[in-house]
């Protein structure tokens, strides 16, 4: 029992601690962050009109002269097409100058204006308002101790200090408020989704490069597919081949999304445009995208200019700007990066018959089934353990280029091996694989009648004894 009193006791003195602590906390100061406070500040207003009262706005700065106009119960800018205006910053502009903010005033009269920068003032923003009244604004220096700049109106000798975030507008050149994003922002999950049929080509590659997107409507963009299996995307030149998802997925997300770093011109005609070396451009790419579940097609084609620096140039159809922009991974686009290593995967359920001949032997594979469940195998007519045929079907598939660039070697001798494969869609023909010598290291490939790359020999060598175990009815080594 006394124990119990003695808990009691303990806890209410607990508590009356906690209430005086929090009295305490109640009357202290509140401790306000110094960014925080900085972005919450106070400011009041020197001018107080609604966008739709502002007429005319003019700027003149170090960059030179733009001006706005409300037209129709929109607005104008200078001489930027309004397909190519960035409503965001255009908005900006008409709300810093409808409400012309100030955070303190600075001075009432000052002796010397020039030590805030308006003797000779960055800009001068003149505003119109409906009303018929109207503001002119001097923008000074930056004062060097808080992010804030000095500024006045014209006709008033007090001097202001207004948020710099408020004066951006008034002092950045007018080709700023060209939409920096030059085309649109991927929506889907991947940029294999959006992007189509593109096509590259331009003095930086030895050849167009021609990429298709395989429509699962289409029956015979789909029997073409059946090379590999299953594509999203087929190589059509300089060579047919699947194409690398992983490769494409990165250079097609650098398509989407571009960012201009600058504006190098802006209403050129077709003479400005040449006389940046567009008339025979570093890169062109030409693509089309389905940017969402149920969006339209939309075409793109883009030009880049390399100059001497290095650095790029960028058109975006015929918008008539001219962009900079950073090296991305389009503008580094090569053909034997996108073209999948794996020179033919057909799914085994799809052959009729595959022909195998190699120095020593001529094999034929007959196909029963429609399904992985019911396919049985035969080997010149003998069943085979499907098991086993299985692992030497993966080895045969699993040929596939050195990672090298384009050969320019040719066979001097006749094939070393031959795979043939025969579909049971008798409207596809049927694909054909064949090796050559040619160095210590290497075999030439050959598939549907094309060269292009080198294969380690090392696949030769093991799809030969393989040819053995198979026959033996022994382990297939599949590593290579």
């Amino acid at each position: 029992m006394i124990g119990r009193k003695v808990f009691i006791v303990i806890g209410l003195a607990f508590i009356v601690l906690l209430v005086i602590t929090l009295v305490i906390l109640l009357k202290m100061p509140e401790a306000i962050d110094e960014e925080e406070g900085n972005q919450n500040e106070e400011i009041f207003y020197l001018m107080e009109h609604d966008i739709n009262e502002i007429t005319y706005i003019s700027v003149e700065n170090e960059n030179g002269f733009y001006d706005v106009r409300q037209v129709g119960g929109g607005f104008m800018l200078y001489d930027i097409p309004a397909e190519l205006v960035n409503g965001d910053y255009l908005k900006l502009l008409l709300d810093e100058s409808g409400k012309i903010a100030v955070r303190e005033k600075v001075s009432e009269k000052p002796e010397d204006v020039s030590i805030f920068g308006l003797n000779k003032p960055r800009a001068v923003v003149n505003i119109e308002y409906s009303d018929n009244t109207s503001a002119e604004l001097l923008i000074g220096s930056e004062e060097p101790l808080s992010d804030g700049v000095y500024i006045k109106l014209s006709g008033d000798e007090t001097i202001y200090l207004m948020p710099r975030s408020h004066t951006i507008r008034f002092i950045m050149p007018v080709e700023n408020y060209i939409n920096y994003e030059i085309t649109p922002t991927r929506k889907l999950e991947s940029a294999l989704m959006v992007v189509r049929n593109a096509v590259f080509e331009g003095s930086s590659l030895p050849k167009p490069i021609v990429i298709q997107w395989v429509d699962e409507k289409s029956k015979e963009q789909m029997r073409e597919a059946a090379s590999f299996g299953i594509a999203t995307h087929l190589i059509r030149s300089p060579g047919f081949h699947e194409l690398d998802q992983a490769a494409a997925t990165e250079v097609f997300q650098s398509m989407l999304g571009i960012v201009s770093e600058g504006i190098e011109a802006y209403n050129c005609d077709d003479a400005a445009i040449a006389s940046y070396g567009f008339d025979c451009p570093y890169l062109t790419a030409d693509f089309s995208i389905v940017n969402g579940r149920d969006a339209e097609t939309e075409k793109y084609s883009l030009k880049v200019v390399k100059k001497e620096d290095g650095s790029l140039l960028l058109t975006c159809n015929d918008n008539r700007v001219i962009y900079r922009i950073r090296e991305v991974a389009f503008t580094k686009v090569r053909y034997e990066k996108l073209v999948m290593r794996w020179f033919l995967t057909p799914f085994i359920t799809d052959l009729a018959k595959l022909t195998v001949i190699s120095p020593k032997s001529r094999m034929e594979f007959g196909f029963v089934g429609d399904s992985n469940k019911d396919l049985a195998v035969s080997l010149d007519g003998a069943q085979l353990d499907i098991k086993q045929f299985r692992s030497y079907y993966r080895l045969l598939t699993s040929a596939c280029n050195d990672g090298k660039p384009l050969t320019q070697e040719r066979p001097k001798k006749e094939p070393v091996f031959i795979a043939e494969y025969y579909y049971k869609d008798s409207l596809k023909p049927k694909d054909v694989m064949k090796l050559y010598e040619n160095d210590a290291r290497t075999v030439l490939v050959e598939v549907n009648g094309t060269i292009e790359f080198t294969m380690k020999r090392a696949y030769l060598e093991r799809v030969l004894q393989a040819e053995e175990s198979l026959k033996a009815g022994t382990i297939i080594d599949e590593n290579w």
